[in-house]
């Protein structure tokens, strides 16, 4: 059974942490906010364990994964690898339920 107040603390966690990524991405042009998105894909990650099996996701966190992507890729020219990996893991993290980056390491190690 999934513990709702738990998964709305933290879809509230991962709102705030985008909020600050994205406040990080426009206030400072020269340098890429590498700490702020690390510390939102950790609170998304958190959201997504906690909601597995979850009939439902939160609206706002799903309109905020859905463009967040396509949102970071254009936002900026460069975009290190990691970020452009990882946001576009997203969207599979938690609209099918799956992370394809863990199937892809799955499948080389066998």
């Amino acid at each position: 059974m999934i513990d709702m107040n738990r998964a709305d603390q933290l879809a509230e966690c991962f709102i705030s942490a985008w909020d600050d990524f994205d406040k990080a991405l426009s206030a400072n042009k020269r340098r890429y906010p590498s700490k702020e998105f690390d510390k939102m894909f950790v609170s998304f990650d958190a959201y997504i364990i906690e909601r597995r099996g979850a009939a439902h996701i939160h609206r706002k966190v799903g309109a905020i994964v859905q463009t967040a992507h396509e949102y970071i890729v254009c936002e900026r020219k460069k975009v290190p690898q990691k970020v452009h990996k990882y946001s576009w893991r997203m969207s599979y993290m938690l609209f099918d339920d799956h992370d394809p980056l863990e199937e892809l390491e799955d499948a080389l190690h066998d």
